[in-house]
């Protein structure tokens, strides 16, 4: 099998893009201890509470039946960030980037609430504590 470099550069961006994030996800762990940084994020979601319009958005309610528009910039947001990696990515990490795109995941525990949406989404697959891939057919089409 001749291989002409494409595979090699595919996987070695893919190996960086993993390495990224997971020096994203060490990064914002470390910075959970600086109390600037926690007020900072919490200015950044009382911000993305009033929308472009200067309403409050309740971005997980939904009719029945239809999917909320912040549920679905939530779940774009995490096809986004898995598509293209084969390594599973931490619900934790997810989650903390879904909420710096100003994506408000409502419920007692945002974490858990992002959890069970992928869990039901058909495009995400779950390796327990690994954390997150997409299923084969999302990354194909």
């Amino acid at each position: 099998m001749a291989d002409d470099g494409t595979e090699s550069e595919a996987c070695g961006r893919l190996l960086a893009a993993l390495s990224l994030l997971r020096e994203i996800a060490n990064l914002e762990e470390e910075l959970e201890k600086d109390s600037r940084y926690v007020k900072l994020r919490e200015l950044r979601r009382v911000r993305a509470l009033y929308g472009a319009r200067g309403r409050r958005q309740n971005l997980t309610r939904r009719r029945r039946g239809e999917t909320s528009p912040g549920r679905q910039a939530a779940i774009d947001a995490a096809r986004q960030m898995l598509g293209g990696l084969k390594e599973p990515i931490k619900t934790a990490a997810i989650y903390e980037r879904v909420k710096s795109l100003g994506i408000e995941i409502g419920g007692g525990d945002p974490r858990n609430h992002l959890s069970a949406m992928l869990s039901n989404h058909p495009d995400f697959m779950s390796h327990g504590r690994a954390g997150w891939t997409l299923r084969e057919a999302a990354v194909d089409g």
